[in-house]
C-alpha cells in the first residue's frame, strides 16, 4: 500500500514537472533510484524462476502455433477424421473412467488405451479396457456384496460394451451361487440347533421317564411288602 501511494505520487509530480519543464523532485528522484536498485538485485532463484516461466509461455505458444499450422494444412476429409477421433477419445476415456469409479478397490489395475494416430500426428484413444477382479471371496456375504458392485462397475457407463454386459452376467451368476451357498449354510445352521434342541428334550424327558420309574418300583416294593 505504502509503495502504491509513493508511486501514484511521484508519477503525478513527474508528470507535473515535464509539463512545467523543471526536473522531478528529488523524493522521485530517489524512488526512481531505488527502483533501478530493486530492479538489479533480483535474487539468482528469482532470475531462475522467471526464466523458467518465460520458457513455459514460449514453449505453450510454438506448441499451439505447430497445432494450428498442421490442422491448417490438413484436408476437409482429415479434418473431419480429426474430429471423430476427438469425439472417440474423449468418449473412451469417459467410459472405461467410469468403470473404474465404481469398480474402486475390484479393479486390478489402471485403464489401457488403443490408440490411433490421427492426421495431425497426435494419438487418441479409440479402445479400452480395465481388469476387474471377479474371483469370489471368502464368505458367500462378502462374494455377493462384491459381485454387485463389479455389475455396477460394468453397466456404469452410459454405453456398456458387450464385453461389460458379459462381465455383469457373469458377476450376476456368481452372486446367485453364494447366495445358494449362503442358503445352505444357514440350513445346516438350523438343522443344527434343531437338533441340539431335540437331544436336549430328550434327554430331559429320559431323566423324568427315570424319575418315574423309580418311584413306581419304590411305591409297589412297599405295597408288596405290606
Amino acid at each position: 500500500m505504502q509503495i502504491s501511494s509513493l508511486y501514484s505520487a511521484y508519477s503525478a509530480a513527474a508528470l507535473t514537472s515535464s509539463i512545467q519543464g523543471t526536473a522531478a523532485p528529488a523524493a522521485a528522484r530517489q524512488y526512481s533510484s531505488q527502483t533501478a536498485q530493486d530492479r538489479i538485485n533480483l535474487s539468482p532463484e528469482g532470475l531462475a524462476a522467471s526464466k523458467k516461466t518465460s520458457e513455459k509461455q514460449t514453449d505453450a505458444a510454438s506448441t499451439e502455433q505447430a497445432i494450428e499450422a498442421k490442422q491448417s494444412a490438413l484436408t476437409a476429409e482429415e479434418l473431419k477424421q480429426l474430429s471423430q477421433l476427438k469425439s472417440r477419445d474423449r468418449e473412451v476415456r469417459a467410459h472405461e473412467q467410469a468403470h473404474l469409479s465404481v469398480a474402486g478397490q475390484h479393479a486390478a489395475g489402471g485403464a489401457s488405451f488403443t490408440l490411433e494416430r490421427g492426421p495431425d500426428g497426435n494419438s487418441y484413444a479409440v479402445g479400452g479396457e480395465v481388469p476387474i477382479d471377479v474371483s469370489s471371496e471368502s464368505t458367500p456375504e462378502a462374494t455377493i456384496q462384491k459381485m454387485q458392485t463389479i455389475r455396477r462397475a460394468a453397466l456404469a457407463p452410459a454405453d456398456p460394451s458387450s464385453a461389460d454386459r458379459q462381465i455383469a452376467a457373469q458377476a450376476s451368476a456368481k452372486e446367485m451361487q453364494a447366495r445358494r451357498e449362503k442358503a445352505t449354510e444357514l440350513q445346516k445352521n438350523l438343522s443344527g440347533l434343531i437338533s441340539s434342541d431335540q437331544m436336549a428334550k430328550n434327554k430331559k424327558d429320559n431323566l423324568s421317564l427315570s424319575s418315574g420309574t423309580s418311584a413306581h418300583e419304590t411305591t409297589g416294593g412297599i405295597m408288596f411288602a405290606a
